[in-house]
Parts: structure tokens; C-alpha cells; sequence
């Protein structure tokens, strides 16, 4: 067995739902995004991606106990506010000032196939706790040096489909029953500033994730939901970091 991650093959597989296979610029590119944008929307269906993604995690997996007992906790992971990084500083500012509902870098893949470190540095930006339950997964993005919208909205879809498999196989995977795995419900988003999305025109894609979400998760009667969301941040990375 091969020491891959449990995400592994996940980008032939979203190249297939958007009709890339065979196209030379993938959805990686920022190009692609602006292609999509500008030209005509892909043949979309959310649902059938959702379930090829969770197929590819169920190939993927060992059938075992996970090795990790840092998958989905709940603490945050500080460090220091001086770092190059933009992304980083404004992910710890919100952790240190929104209060204990915020955690940051919150893993979800590692030691889930042969290797322990395999799927290691998958991690989640940013996880809310909310008032009603319902918690937020966030991709935070500041700039499209990280990759553009579409990108970014694929990394945290991986994500929630994921939890969707985490939730199923907790007690398979040894994990601890928390009130994450309880939640009525996921927002999945991508947070980043105004001019982040500037030029782009993704609603078929947001529609498309939502809708897709919905049927997979009603027809499974998996007791919770989960939608998605582009959003922008209130203030511009400058103003955070001042």
C-alpha cells in the first residue's frame, strides 16, 4: 500500500465533473477561473461530485483506526502574529480576539491511509462554532497568490465531503464523540476580500455546490446539512493587521 493521502486523486476527479480531462488548463489555474467567468459555465452536477469525491475517499482510506488523534480537534494553534504570511497573521488575529468559538488549523486527513504523516498538513483555515449549533469551515483566502475562487471553493468542498465520511466512520476511526460530529448542520465558505472575486462570476458554481450538497445529504438521511458560501470579509487585510 502506497503511503498516499486520503485525499489523493482528487483533482482528476474535479477535472472530470467540470469537463477538464482533457482539457489543457485545469481548475488549479487561475486562467480556468477566468475562462469560466467569461465564457460559457460548465455542465455541472454538484450531487455527482459530491459523491465521486466520497467514493475516492472511501477507495483511499485503509479500513482502519486513524493514526492521528489531532483529526478535528478542537484547540487552537496560536503561534506568533509576526510572519510573512498575510493569511496567517489575519487567521491567528481572529483566532486571539473572536473568542473561544473560533479555532484555527484544524486537521482533518492525517494518518488515514498507511503512512501517520500522510494527509498531514490538510487542514482547515478556520472552524466557527455558532450560536444554533451549526458550525462554519473556512477557507480564508487574502489574495489570489493561494489560488483563485474556484480553487478555493474545491479545497473546502474536499473538506465537508470529509466531514461527511469522518462523521459516518467515527467510531471505526477511533474518533472521540464531539459536538462537531453532533451538528445539525456545515457552512462551508470561502472568506476572502471584495477584490479578491473581482472579474469572477461563479454563481452556477455556488448554486451548483448547494444544490448538490442538498440532494446527496437527503437522500443519504444523514441527519444534518451543509451548504456553501462565497463571502467577503468586512475588512481588508490591511485594516486586520493594524
Amino acid at each position: 500500500m502506497t503511503d498516499s493521502s486520503i485525499l489523493d486523486g482528487m483533482d482528476n476527479v474535479i477535472n472530470e465533473a467540470l469537463g477538464l480531462e482533457k482539457e489543457r488548463i485545469k481548475y488549479e489555474s487561475k486562467k480556468r477561473c477566468q475562462i469560466f467567468s467569461k465564457g460559457k459555465e460548465p455542465e455541472f452536477d454538484g450531487q455527482a461530485l459530491v459523491q465521486k469525491i466520497l467514493a475516492q475517499i472511501e477507495s483511499n482510506w485503509h479500513q482502519g483506526k486513524s493514526r492521528s488523534t489531532e483529526n478535528w480537534r478542537w484547540g487552537p494553534k496560536r503561534g506568533e502574529l509576526k510572519t510573512k504570511s498575510e493569511e496567517v497573521i489575519l487567521e491567528r488575529w481572529i483566532v486571539r480576539t473572536m473568542g473561544n468559538d473560533w479555532m484555527n488549523q484544524v486537521p482533518v486527513a492525517s494518518g488515514l491511509t498507511a503512512s501517520r504523516s500522510a494527509g498531514g498538513r490538510r487542514a482547515i483555515d478556520l472552524v466557527h462554532r455558532c450560536g444554533d449549533g451549526w458550525y462554519e469551515f473556512i477557507e480564508l483566502k487574502v489574495n489570489d497568490g493561494a489560488g483563485a475562487p474556484l480553487y478555493a471553493a474545491m479545497e473546502i468542498l474536499q473538506y465537508g465531503v470529509l466531514y461527511i465520511f469522518s462523521r459516518k466512520h467515527a467510531a471505526t476511526l477511533g474518533y472521540k464523540q464531539t459536538d462537531m460530529f453532533e451538528a445539525p448542520g456545515i457552512h462551508l465558505k470561502v472568506l476572502a476580500p471584495a477584490n479578491y472575486y473581482d472579474g469572477y462570476h461563479l454563481s452556477w458554481l455556488e448554486d451548483g455546490i448547494n444544490s448538490g450538497l442538498a440532494n446527496f445529504l437527503a437522500e443519504g438521511d444523514r441527519g444534518f446539512k451543509m451548504n456553501f458560501k462565497f463571502e467577503f470579509l468586512s475588512r481588508s487585510p490591511v485594516e486586520w493587521k493594524a
